[in-house]
């Protein structure tokens, strides 16, 4: 009877100690499992935010750059300065733009256009008189030519020249001429610049 309870309780024990065995390897495993899937979740959210990150677009600064256009000819010249310039046509001469400031005319109303200075365009075969002193009878062409070193734009089948003002104005010239000055030299900073107004 002794050896029947011992072996009784030898069986349960081995079957208690089996099943034990079981719970406690599928515990582990089921841990083991969970923490790497949390990780293969946690890796995929990292890339998904970082793909996203990435294929979000740039905000690019949009260009504020401002410009003086004469529109009568469709050109315009990319200009910062701290000037306001205006110009006009002379009488029955679309050739010759004349040029002044808001400054210039707030200082002085007399000041009025070509006191800032003039932008003229030729085509080649005109003659260049104007651009030059003397009784001599070259082309825009020959000019160009000759005088290597003068300042202009070539935009399409015109040439442009800036002139400066040969006089002072105001009722104090004084008062004026640094503004004269300065307009016109932000009116000459303009021919390099020259380009033809992009098409819309």
């Amino acid at each position: 009877m002794l050896i029947m309870g011992l072996l009784v309780f030898v069986l349960i024990a081995i079957i208690t100690g089996t099943g034990w065995y079981v719970w406690h390897s599928k515990q582990v495993a089921d841990k083991t499992l969970d923490a790497a899937s949390k990780s293969a979740q946690s890796t995929a959210s990292s890339s998904t935010s970082k793909k996203t990150a990435a294929q979000s677009p740039t905000t690019t600064p949009v260009s504020t750059q401002s410009y003086v256009t004469i529109k009568e000819w469709g050109v315009r010249a990319a200009f910062a300065g701290p000037l306001h310039l205006e110009y006009t046509f002379r009488a029955g001469n679309s050739n010759t733009a004349d040029f002044t400031s808001q400054e210039l005319l707030k200082a002085d109303p007399t000041c009025t256009y070509e006191f800032g200075g003039i932008i003229a365009r030729y085509k080649a075969e005109d003659q260049a008189d104007q651009l030059q002193s003397g009784p001599y009878q070259m082309t825009v062409r020959q000019y160009i030519a000759s005088d290597t070193n003068k300042d202009y734009a070539h935009i399409g089948d015109y040439y442009y020249f800036f002139d400066h003002t040969q006089a002072g104005c105001g009722s104090d010239p004084n008062k004026t001429s640094d503004l004269i000055s300065k307009t016109n030299d932000a009116v000459k900073s303009l021919i390099p610049k020259l380009e033809a107004v992009p098409a819309q």
